[in-house]
């Protein structure tokens, strides 16, 4: 059994509970705890992974134990508490926190208050800084804009936002060369492989180019709700999308697939992805890295007498970023797959369940979901599914303005929708299935199984595929392609 240990921010009262500063400008020194150890021997191991790693023909593998400790060194950006309290889980609760992980928004505000608040820091109490800061703002607790920022006193347990970068990006590609495997067993040339791979001479390289979205993205955009500034890029001290070489001509192409799939081990690409999670994860679970305490009890004497009572080992971990690469671990172990609940977005475990698999996480969902088919029938009873209230033209319209950030126009917009229905209820129901929709083209839901949630007839979206262009375009974080194969109506 495995047995985590999270920490989280507290609060007394109406105070909030996290904070957000930026080292530089704080006029009183900071005391770091012991993540500041003695550097030579850190990197004298590390050099070891790195070199052990070239030996199984790879090159430029980044090092994760390295990389985490340059996120402490030279970040300015930190998230922070007044003060913390330490939680335990075991390994059967928040089973989907890795794929909850992998889509947040780190950059925005109300997704990132969410997440600390249901699943605490990265790091554990040890690695936290104790610093003393007189320059802050908060992270919101109601999700609204972000204060000014204050000039008063405070100690806060601090870790750098670097470090949920450093954690995401590698956890993504981690996810996208598990599924590429996965996915193989259909087309190994799948819509992964594009993602991942390129073909230089007579060398593999993967770049995962996917992960870039962080140098691209504009952090003023939307900053309403985003509280990072584009000069938080020159804080990535580490490679966010590392060109790592594989060397054809000396492949073994006996090695057996880590992730259960039907073809040949013989492809290069599929031993390659294999060796590369294989890797990825042992440096990431290094004794330099995020390895577990081993915990065991033996059950063959008690209390004066010889038992034959089970011995039972378990694993502690002290950190949500350890339970984040251990549940990756776990889901590859135990073959497991996800999908996605149609009405909330939230990951569940993909479980065999009626026609169509398990489309809805509960019975609330379910309900809600089936409420608006009905609603649905009765609106376009009288109104044209092809017209100007039809669901294709709503959101196409709707997601044009909001692309201009004009929220007077949006605002405009809605009212003229009002006016043209004969009551509020229909207006509110038509709102209510935009955004649905809307938060469903974000994930990578294709068009027929959208339909097929709403009770229509899928031809009817003649430019959802326009809208999810114009998000990949526009560089929303939301729109990252980790896990997009959850729909069974993806086409490869």
């Amino acid at each position: 059994m495995a047995v985590f240990r999270g920490v989280f921010g507290t609060s007394k009262g109406l105070d909030p509970n996290y904070f957000t500063f930026k080292k530089s400008q704080q006029v009183i020194a900071s005391s770091v705890t012991d993540i500041d150890q003695d550097t030579h021997e850190i990197k004298t191991s590390i050099d070891f992974e790195i070199k052990k790693s070239k030996s199984n023909n790879f090159k430029s593998l980044p090092s994760f134990p390295l990389d985490m400790r340059n996120c402490y060194q030279f970040s300015d950006t930190f998230i922070g508490s007044k003060e913390i309290e330490t939680q335990t889980f075991d390994n059967t609760e928040n089973q989907t926190l890795f794929l909850e992980f992998a889509d947040l928004i780190i950059s925005r505000s109300d997704y990132l208050n969410w997440f600390l608040e249901n699943f605490g820091f990265l790091s554990n109490v040890q690695s936290l800084h104790h610093q003393q800061v007189n320059y802050y703002n908060i992270i919101d607790p109601f999700h609204k804009k972000n204060s000014e920022t204050i000039n008063e006193d405070l100690k806060l347990y601090s870790e750098p936002i670097s470090l949920w970068v450093l954690a995401q990006v590698r956890i993504r590609t981690l996810i996208r060369l598990w599924r590429y495997l996965k996915a193989s067993d259909f087309d190994t040339e799948n819509s992964y492989f594009h993602l991942l791979f390129k073909k230089e001479n007579n060398k593999i390289l993967l770049s995962d180019e996917e992960n870039n979205q962080y140098l691209e993205i504009n952090f003023l955009h939307d900053s309403y709700l985003r509280f990072l500034e584009n000069d938080f890029k020159e804080e990535l001290k580490f490679n966010i999308s590392p060109v790592i070489e594989f060397n054809m001509s000396n492949i073994n192409l006996g090695i057996g697939l880590l992730v259960k799939s039907s073809i040949p081990a013989a492809n290069p690409y599929l031993t390659f992805a294999n060796n590369l999670i294989q890797n990825f994860i042992n440096n990431i679970f290094s004794p330099e890295g995020l390895s577990p305490n081993i915990e065991f009890t033996s059950g063959l004497y008690r209390s004066g007498l010889l038992t034959n009572q089970k011995s039972e080992m378990n694993l502690s971990y002290n950190s949500m970023l350890q339970k984040i690469f251990y549940q990756f671990m776990d889901a590859i172990i135990n073959d497991k797959d996800y999908t996605r609940c149609l009405e909330c977005q939230k990951w569940v475990e993909k479980l065999e369940q009626g026609k169509k698999g398990k489309v809805y996480c509960s019975s609330s969902c379910r309900n809600k979901a089936y409420r608006r088919r009905k609603d649905i029938r009765l609106i376009y009873g009288y109104e044209d599914p092809n017209g100007k209230m039809s669901i294709n033209n709503l959101i196409l319209e709707w997601y044009k303005i909001l692309q201009t950030g004009d929220e007077k126009k949006l605002y405009s917009y809605n009212r003229d929708i009002e006016k043209m229905l004969p009551n509020k209820e229909i207006s509110k129901t038509l709102s209510n299935i935009k955004e649905n929709t809307l938060e469903n083209i974000i994930k990578w839901t294709t068009n027929k199984t959208i339909a097929e949630h709403l009770g229509i007839d899928f031809k009817l979206f003649k430019n959802l595929d326009e809208i999810r262009e114009a998000i990949v375009r526009d560089g929303e974080p939301e729109a990252s392609m980790t896990y997009i194969d959850w729909d069974p109506n993806h086409k490869w």
